[in-house]
């Protein structure tokens, strides 16, 4: 074996001169990746913020008509109800000025055609 000759190696042409590799045609360049997902992205978070805003309402009107069938189911047909709230453990008309009612439990007080108070539901929560 002469060992004056070299053999070419992958990549480089026989005569032994290396050639600048150059990007193939179909190569995306990486901004243009960045810049789809960030539009897709984009598209995606207002399509949720839009069904979102639309279901919202929705949901919330449906929530208080499952409560009020539940009221009325538990106390026995009352005429009307009222809600109080559980404050520092006693129950109040109204909650505390600036305070979410979300944040105190609930409890409603049935009364009958007369005025009289029909007895007490409470929204329990899902075992």
């Amino acid at each position: 074996m002469s060992e004056g000759r070299k053999l070419p190696m992958a990549g480089e042409p026989a005569n032994g001169h290396s050639v600048a590799e150059e990007p193939a045609a179909d190569e995306v360049r990486s901004w243009r990746l960045v810049t789809t997902l960030g539009i897709a992205g984009a598209l995606a978070g207002l399509a949720i913020v839009l069904v979102f805003g639309w279901a919202e309402p929705k949901i919330k009107a449906h929530r208080a008509a499952a409560l009020r069938a539940a009221v009325q189911e538990v106390l026995g047909g009352p005429e009307s109800y009222a809600t109080l709230f559980v404050v520092d453990g006693a129950l109040a008309m109204e909650i505390p000025a600036g305070s979410d009612s979300a944040s105190f439990d609930q409890v409603y007080l049935g009364y009958d055609a007369q005025g009289r108070s029909m007895g007490f539901a409470i929204a329990g929560e899902q075992p």
